[in-house]
């Protein structure tokens, strides 16, 4: 083989191994460079998976260093579980609301749950919820969430301490936040879907009802509640309704059925109803006091008052009630409606017939103790009364929490009053009403509430034996 001929393969040898080197550290740098793309591209499913599946995977991640707990609706459900179990209306209610508030709180702060994400599975919970029980979870938000406010005030820490809480491991602005979220999912979801259906179901209910002939019958009350005849909405009907539930349209014609189906869908409740009536003894008209209530949610109901006119059954008075609300009506007819806007906050609405039964409104009253305050837009002095309100609950000199201070609103005007849960001295007295006047205010008292109250009786024709309540109408139930 020639000379050049050698060099030339040898040259050509050298350029194919280069060649081959060349490729081999290509391909190393593409397997690592493919690596490093496979761990970003893994990761990146990892993270896109948790945000993808949050209501599904319970995890906890980091955002600028602070943890955020990613919670499942079934974890929801057990932070959610104290205000489930609570009972209202039974013996000690004020100790389990404080334990029902105090539980779950602590399960909401130790999740470490953010709002967004307790407001998105806080809804798939409720909407899990048979209707009835959305409506008693939703009563059971409403008590509690009037009830918290109490727990931060000088009462409040002794309330906590009967039901054995040392202190509260989360500040007013804590509750405020959660009970703001939860407020809102079941009073929405709840009326807004039982307001739509309602109304159109009441339509029909009048239109239908309308239709048929309503003739006048000398039948009785209690053949009426067996179904025969109609109960119709008088064009002077007088309503209390604490929502937007309800609609008794004057003229419209409904039988015993009708209202309790019609009181069931509004309420979102399944189950039957239980009925109960009593006669009054109003000397100008035959009327009646008649219930309405659902057998499965203890409470809940409607009131109505009926009188019978040329032989036509008529809605005078309806008013819903609850476990926070309820009716008394005396033999006459009077009636008061009042209801506990929590612990240490009543108030009451009585409305008074005359003499064709027709019902107006008399006066309202609000009682307050201490770490509650009369509704400021009620009347130019209340915020008065309760800057004087808390200044005597503050005071180390008065007995401030056993001090219960009244507003009656009686033809427009509020007057005021403050008594004690047990009778208070002259020297008590002196120095609520020393406070009341450095704030340039004079306390109306009680006994000219009373004389006001007279006056509107007298102007309906009401005698003092015929106001009074030692007596009140005792409903027999006719179906259960």
């Amino acid at each position: 083989m020639k000379k050049f001929e050698i060099i030339r393969n040898m040259k050509r040898n050298i350029f194919i191994v280069s060649i081959i080197m060349l490729g081999i550290a290509l391909t190393s740098c593409n397997m690592k460079n493919s690596k490093d793309l496979n761990v970003t591209t893994e990761e990146t499913t990892v993270e896109q998976t948790i945000s993808d599946t949050a209501p599904e995977v319970a995890e906890t991640s980091k955002n600028d260093g602070v943890e955020i707990s990613i919670v499942t609706t079934e974890e929801v459900a057990k932070i959610l579980e104290p205000i489930a179990s609570y009972q209202s209306g039974t013996a000690g209610s004020s100790l389990k609301a404080c334990i029902a508030v105090n539980d779950f709180m602590e399960n909401y702060k130790e999740s470490k749950i953010t709002r967004d994400v307790f407001y998105d599975e806080l809804t798939e919970y409720f909407a899990g919820l048979e209707k009835d029980k959305q409506v008693e979870f939703r009563d059971q938000v409403a008590e509690l969430s009037e009830s918290y406010p109490n727990y931060f005030t000088e009462n409040g820490k002794e309330l906590l301490s009967e039901a054995g809480i040392d202190h509260l491991n989360f500040t007013k602005e804590d509750a405020d936040a959660a009970f703001e979220v939860l407020l809102k999912v079941t009073q929405e979801n709840v009326d807004a879907e039982n307001s739509t259906n309602v109304a159109k179901d009441h339509q029909n209910l009048s239109s239908d009802s309308t239709t048929e002939e309503q003739e006048a019958t000398d039948g009785t009350f209690e053949e009426l509640l067996n179904g025969e005849g109609y109960l119709v909405a008088s064009d002077a009907i007088i309503t209390d309704f604490e929502s937007d539930d309800y609609t008794f349209d004057p003229g419209a014609g409904y039988t015993i059925n009708d209202l309790c189906g019609y009181f069931l869908k509004a309420r979102g409740l399944t189950g039957g109803t239980i009925i109960s009536y009593g006669a009054l003894d109003h000397p100008g008209m035959e009327g009646y006091a008649l219930l309405i209530q659902s057998d499965s949610l203890d409470g809940d109901g409607l009131f109505f008052i009926v009188s019978k006119e040329n032989g036509e059954f008529l809605i005078k008075f309806v008013a819903d009630c609850w476990s926070r609300k309820w009716q008394n009506v005396n033999p006459y007819g009077i009636i008061v409606s009042g209801g506990s806007n929590g612990a240490a906050s009543h108030s009451s609405t009585t409305y008074v017939p005359d003499a064709d039964l027709n019902y107006h409104t008399a006066f309202s009253e609000q009682t307050i103790g201490f770490g509650f305050e009369f509704y400021e837009e009620t009347d130019p002095n209340a915020a008065t009364v309760n800057a004087i309100a808390r200044e005597v609950g503050e005071s180390k000199d008065i007995e401030g929490a056993n001090i219960v201070f009244i507003q009656e609103l009686i033809d427009g005007k509020a007057l005021y009053a403050f008594l004690g849960d047990n009778p208070i001295t002259q020297d008590t007295v002196d120095q609520i009403d020393e406070i009341a006047a450095k704030h340039d205010f004079k306390f109306d008292g009680k006994k000219a509430i009373k004389e006001r109250e007279k006056e509107i009786y007298n102007r309906y024709g009401i005698t003092e034996s015929q106001s009074g309540f030692d007596r009140t109408i005792e409903l027999e139930t006719v179906n259960k």
